[in-house]
């Protein structure tokens, strides 16, 4: 189960409601339209796609279910090299973008052109670094989907104070909202998103960064009727990295990220 501390942390600061508590999730990416690109979308075949490097992973950290995630065919994994984010114009403006470019130069999309996995972990493309306030995140709607400021109103948003995690999505995953939970989830649908990390290490970690980490736990959690996932991981060379292999594991290591209420 995951500790009641870090249920109330994630809850308060998300200004989200917090749904059930899972500790071990079988995320299954099923291939299905996806939105991409300004609306256009992209196809892909009926395969069904099992997130099963954390079966391979030291931490045996097994994903049951996750019903909402979806992923397009992982194209991307044949690359040699991952796109590289390029910061353009102010920060703190409506126009400021972190635009991801490949080897050659070409913009290109963080979301659908960066693997999912990574050996036996998982990609995590970071939109919000520990201790900042900018609300940061991949703009779905966008050709080549930038890391752009969240508005709300017409006014750019920020957390009320700093946030205690680097956050960041899954690249190739999906939160379908036409697919509705059980009554466990209130039966909410998916937010219409990519999957969200919460990486608990020790490190802030710039916006736009590509990071491996290491899944150890789940929330469910429901936004204005939206279920949202929230993956916890740990960053590959944090210096806990090796010990913290399960959500059990945190609390042990007394990660100040968890104690916070």
């Amino acid at each position: 189960m995951l500790r009641p501390s870090l249920s109330r942390s994630l809850s308060r600061t998300m200004n989200l409601r917090f749904a059930t508590p899972i500790a071990s999730l079988l995320m299954r990416t099923l291939a299905s339209a996806l939105p991409v690109n300004g609306g256009r979308h992209l196809s892909s075949s009926s395969d069904r796609f099992v997130l099963d490097a954390a079966l391979e992973a030291p931490a045996g950290f097994i994903f049951e279910k996750l019903p909402f995630s979806r992923q397009t065919r992982p194209f991307s994994t044949r690359m040699s090299a991952l796109p590289g984010p390029q910061p353009e114009g102010e920060p703190d403006t409506t126009d400021f973008r972190i635009q991801f470019y490949d080897a050659e130069g070409k913009k290109v999309s963080p979301w659908h052109n960066v693997p999912l996995k990574s050996g036996n972990l998982y990609n995590m493309i970071v939109e919000i670094p520990r201790f900042s306030r900018a609300k940061m995140e991949i703009s779905t709607k966008e050709e080549n989907n930038p890391i752009k400021q969240d508005m709300k109103k017409g006014k750019l948003r920020y957390y009320h104070g700093p946030i205690f995690w680097n956050y960041g999505a899954l690249p190739q995953t999906w939160e379908d909202p036409q697919v509705v939970g059980g009554e466990e989830l209130f039966g909410s649908g998916g937010d219409n998103d990519p999957v969200d990390v919460v990486e608990i290490g020790e490190t802030p970690v710039d916006a736009g960064s590509i990071m491996k980490v290491k899944p150890v736990g789940c929330l469910a959690m429901i936004d204005d009727g939206e279920v949202d996932w929230k993956v916890l991981a740990i960053r590959e060379g944090d210096p806990k990295f090796d010990l913290i292999n399960d959500i059990s594991d945190v609390d042990t290591q007394d990660r100040t990220t968890v104690s916070l209420s």
